[in-house]
């Protein structure tokens, strides 16, 4: 984040565990040239971690304090909520990014169908979305317990809550054909900041990731879900 711009919702996670990794390895695989929409930009966390791979990027940031400091990683912002986003500004890109954003919404499921409907055929798009199921949640339910916080899965202001069944057929009923599912550890750095002081923390992320790789049901944080516009025969972007 650039010095002196206003802080976002969500911190830049760059380690290779985090979600905005994950979708910048995933982005970084389009040609150069290609034109991504980021629905939702925060402060540009993803931007800054693509902003030398040669891709075109325009998002949506209804923030204007956070819309200025992504701005310098972005070709356009339009600083609107997507429910206000004009249709001509919303279709004819390679890619289409919901980071951290449909959870948010009222109505997810109408929001990324008017988004799917107006891509073209082959387009890619990557969802991430929290996993109400992780194992914490779980273990505080048993206890009586549902307490929004400040971010995380249980995020005051998330609207919606997703497991990975019903995330997958959010995308399929939107007129997406999901590629894959994967599954991020929860960020030991940011849960426990003790962790990261004493340096532990990115050892046991990744074993922690290792681990949440084999059960992502039970210990997924968020998961990344990676589908293609339907209809199309092999998209460009499958792998």
């Amino acid at each position: 984040m650039a010095a002196g711009a206003a802080a976002g919702p969500y911190e830049l996670k760059p380690d290779r565990w985090s979600s905005h990794s994950r979708l910048a390895a995933v982005l970084s695989r389009l040609a150069p040239g290609s034109r991504v929409l980021d629905v939702g930009v925060g402060t540009g966390a993803l931007g800054q971690l693509l902003r030398r791979g040669g891709l075109l990027l325009y998002g949506l940031e209804p923030q204007s304090a956070w819309a200025e400091a992504a701005r310098p990683y972005y070709q356009a912002i339009l600083p609107c909520r997507l429910e206000e986003a004009p249709d001509s500004f919303l279709a004819g890109y390679d890619a289409v990014v919901c980071a951290d954003v449909l959870e948010h919404l009222a109505e997810p499921e109408a929001a990324l169908a008017r988004l799917a409907g107006l891509a073209s055929p082959g387009c890619l798009f990557v969802v991430s979305l929290p996993n109400v199921a992780n194992l914490w949640v779980r273990l505080q339910l048993l206890r009586g317990r549902f307490r929004y916080q400040q971010r995380g899965i249980l995020d005051r202001t998330h609207l919606r809550f997703f497991t990975r069944e019903t995330a997958v057929e959010m995308v399929v009923g939107s007129g997406l054909r999901v590629l894959d599912v994967a599954a991020t550890p929860v960020p030991l750095g940011l849960a426990a900041p003790g962790l990261a002081r004493l340096g532990w923390d990115r050892a046991l992320t990744g074993a922690l990731a290792g681990l949440t790789s084999l059960v992502p049901g039970l210990l997924g944080y968020q998961f990344i879900i990676r589908a293609v516009k339907a209809g199309t025969k092999g998209g460009a972007h499958e792998p």
